[in-house]
């Protein structure tokens, strides 16, 4: 049975050294600045060619509904729906970098022998990918926040159904990313290094993508090796889409945390 209170220790140390070791924080700043980048370029003009017949096409075509584009970009706010598109596009590789070196560069060094003299090895294991959870949590927290003031000084909307529609946003972006931080918890088991296990899930992820184009007209259900085939339960926004999604991604990140942890139990660490 896990000491709860070894691994609160073992993820608050992480957490603190994530975001106090320039190497892990290097993700931190391109993040935060391809935010700025958009929102400082986002104001009331943007907001009208948005709603736009123009603005509307090109969302219609890009996420092949019509009603959905609607939906997003008419009746909901098209500032946090514009941040829920684009988080999720960029969310398999925004967490390839955060959640990089979780355990392949300490395994090389041998620092977990130290560890493991205080801690078991699944204690381990857990909180190296809840502090990395964590990490990728509070960047995603902060840039939710920021998109909700964007969308309140530029749009007329209550400030209610914005925080309703932000906490919506937040909720459906906390559980998506969770399988990819499993993911990379499970490469990260493998490779050698942090920049090791980078290449190895960008490889593997590329390959699987290739995988999924090259048979979906075949076999339809190839789509759901990864988690990025629930996106689409991720945009219309009711309650069964996001219990659907929120349990589906759920199980995502536990097939992956899983397989993970039998390869990282027969490591030699």
């Amino acid at each position: 049975m896990p000491n709860l209170p070894r691994i609160f220790e073992l993820v608050r140390f992480d957490f603190v050294y994530a975001f106090t070791s320039m190497r892990n924080t290097l993700f931190v700043i391109p993040y935060f600045l391809f935010w700025y980048l958009i929102f400082s370029n986002y104001s009331a003009t943007t907001l009208e060619w948005l709603q736009s017949t123009q603005g509307l096409f090109i969302a219609s075509w890009l996420l092949e509904d019509q009603e959905l584009a609607l939906q997003l970009l008419v009746d909901r706010s098209p500032t946090l729906s514009v941040f829920l598109l684009i988080s999720v596009g960029i969310m398999p590789l925004f967490i390839m970098f955060a959640a990089n070196n979780q355990l392949s560069s300490d395994r090389a060094r041998g620092a977990f022998r130290f560890v493991l003299t205080r801690a078991t090895r699944h204690e381990l294991y857990l909180s190296r990918f809840l502090s990395s959870l964590l990490v990728a949590a509070s960047c995603i927290v902060i840039a939710t926040a920021w998109a909700l003031v964007v969308a309140w000084l530029n749009e007329e909307a209550q400030v209610l159904r914005l925080v309703v529609f932000a906490a919506e946003t937040l909720l459906l972006l906390l559980f998506y990313c969770l399988p990819f931080v499993a993911f990379m918890t499970m490469t990260s088991a493998l490779a050698k290094s942090a920049m090791g296990n980078l290449f190895l899930a960008l490889m593997l992820y590329t390959f699987l993508v290739f995988v999924i184009l090259w048979l979906h007209k075949d076999i339809s259900t190839i789509a759901y090796v990864l988690p990025s085939a629930i996106r689409p339960f991720l945009f219309e926004i009711n309650t069964t889409h996001t219990m659907t999604a929120i349990a589906a991604l759920s199980l995502y990140a536990l097939s992956y945390y899983i397989l993970g942890w039998f390869i990282f139990r027969t490591r030699d660490v």
